[in-house]
């Protein structure tokens, strides 16, 4: 029974992002290794928690004692094992699954092609301006503030692996005060900081998103606009889709190809990049390229159909 769900929902969750596209078909396939060692694990510690209640209901024994009837103390013992492998199971999926963009940075193996862009960006965003000294730090923090949750996960993977070494799960062994410190300790060093990532991550996009639309809504009739380093006619256009810039709600996809926005405007300007969807071909993810966090996750999005002759150019 609990391949058989595995199975299941693993298949559910494929099919739902398979689409014609060979690259977003991969990130499909990404589901299988991840949900198996997941779910599988945890649908072994329910269905044994299942058959327990079913056999406590069978001999009558009342809710309250569950845990302390020996009748039951075989499989309340395996819940609790599959329990420990299941906290195992995901802390390992977890960590692996981070690593690879962790392993692609520290190799240098990243897209070369997408650096911060400093200069020719609104004032408000420049080194100078009290908007940027915020956004600098929020934007320093957030890039540190990822390592802590990665060595908690770390820290929890050693406390679960103790545990099932331990049989710290067995009614006549119990876990050591010390341990049951740094599993408490590795929780809460794992879920504050990632509350922290949201909440940091949402007020740095916000920022930029509200100053770049500020600035796209005073460019001059004058502005010079560049699609990937190359003039156009008519700057007006590409100005007013950019103003369309908002929050959009997320529904499993991805940038795809990123083209390159560059708008001068007398003594001041604005670098970005637009990556299109990777499932509706005229919504762009708009990238700030000013700081490490926004350059990585859009602050926001448009929908358009002006970029899909410049993409056909570059593929």
């Amino acid at each position: 029974m609990p391949l058989a769900l595995t199975v299941f929902l693993t298949g559910i969750a494929v099919k739902s992002e398979w689409t014609e596209d060979p690259l977003s078909n991969q990130g499909a396939l990404v589901f299988i290794p991840i949900m198996i060692p997941v779910l599988f694990p945890f649908f072994t510690t329910l269905c044994i928690g299942i058959q327990g209640a079913i056999k406590a209901k069978r001999l009558g024994i009342p809710q309250s004692q569950y845990t302390s009837d020996d009748r039951l103390k075989p499989l309340n013992e395996k819940v609790l094992k599959w329990r420990n492998i299941t906290f195992a199971s995901w802390i390992i999926t977890f960590l692996s699954f981070i690593s690879i963009p962790i392993t692609l940075s520290i190799t240098d193996r990243a897209d070369k092609g997408i650096q911060l862009v400093n200069m020719g960006q609104p004032q408000v965003l420049s080194q100078g301006s009290n908007t940027h000294s915020l956004l600098y730090s929020l934007d320093t923090i957030i890039h540190y503030l990822f390592l802590i949750p990665i060595i908690a996960l770390i820290l929890g993977a050693v406390v679960v692996i103790k545990s099932l070494i331990g049989k710290w799960w067995k009614s006549d062994r119990k876990a050591p005060p010390v341990w049951k410190k740094v599993g408490y300790a590795a929780i809460a060093a794992f879920f504050i900081p990632i509350i922290m990532l949201f909440i940091l991550s949402f007020t740095v996009k916000k920022i930029v998103r509200h100053e770049v639309k500020a600035w796209l809504e005073n460019v001059s009739d004058g502005a010079v606009v560049r699609i990937n380093n190359e003039a156009i006619q008519k700057p007006i256009t590409v100005i007013e889709e950019m103003r369309k810039l908002t929050a959009y709600p997320a529904h499993h996809s991805h940038a795809t190809k990123r083209i390159r926005i560059a708008i001068r405007d007398n003594d001041q300007g604005l670098v970005i990049d637009l990556g299109r969807d990777s499932k509706l071909p005229q919504e762009y993810w708009v990238f700030y390229l000013g700081y490490r966090h926004t350059c990585a996750n859009e602050v926001g999005r448009i929908t358009t159909s002006l970029f899909d002759g410049e993409l056909k150019a570059e593929n």
